[in-house]
């Protein structure tokens, strides 16, 4: 299984920088954060490592395609994720979004079987109900 360590310093992943490349591509998902807590109670792998920079501004165009995420957790700075840049990605269940303005293409996600937490009452929240994912409110 691969994994990636990005810079902390990361503002941007690219086009295509990681699709069809990492089939066996994982995410850790932070101790205590919502993603966990999800992949726990449906025994979902949440464990497996590639870590996403707190820095990191914009997620581009298919940047993980294909990627085998079971959860991603994105810090308050990624205020853009473009077309498909996770799809074709089967395992992906939770993503734990803190950015309550980002600006979230309609197909950005492979379907609307994930489960997004992001903060209560933002415009985020408001687009993903309104786009008819599940979504759950974050109050911290």
């Amino acid at each position: 299984m691969g994994y990636a360590i990005l810079p902390s310093g990361i503002v941007s992943i690219g086009t295509d920088a990681f699709g069809n490349c990492a089939r066996d591509f994982m995410v850790i998902v932070p101790a205590g954060s919502h993603a966990e807590a999800y992949c726990r109670a449906h025994d979902l792998p949440c464990d497996t490592p590639a870590v996403l920079p707190a820095a990191l501004l914009t997620i581009q165009t298919s940047a993980f395609d294909g990627s085998r995420f079971s959860a991603v957790t994105l810090s308050e700075n990624c205020a853009v994720i473009e077309s498909q840049a996770f799809a074709n990605c089967p395992n992906l269940r939770v993503v734990d979004l803190k950015a309550g303005n980002a600006s979230i293409a309609p197909d950005a996600f492979p379907d609307h079987s994930v489960v997004f937490y992001v903060p209560a009452g933002s415009e985020t929240y408001n687009l993903l109900i309104d786009s008819g994912y599940v979504v759950y409110a974050r109050n911290d």
